[in-house]
């Protein structure tokens, strides 16, 4: 669903949220819309010093702490 950031960020003011918050949320929103964020590094592996795993490995892997 596309939301203008205005009206987005005037709903959050109605919900509340003060004006510097809804604006910063408006923000992160508008930029996530762009999918601008989807760049691949080698940070994890450069870090961690082993290859990244995929979500779904992690997500097994913890599932017993969710799961309880």
């Amino acid at each position: 669903v596309n939301i203008p950031k205005d009206a987005f960020e005037a709903a959050l003011n109605g919900a509340g949220l003060d004006a510097c918050t809804s604006k910063a949320f408006a923000d992160a929103f508008e930029w996530f819309a762009t999918a601008d964020y989807a760049v691949v590094t080698n940070n994890v592996e450069a870090i961690l010093g082993r290859p990244a795993r995929s979500f779904e490995d992690f997500a097994q892997e913890f599932a017993h702490a969710v799961n309880g």
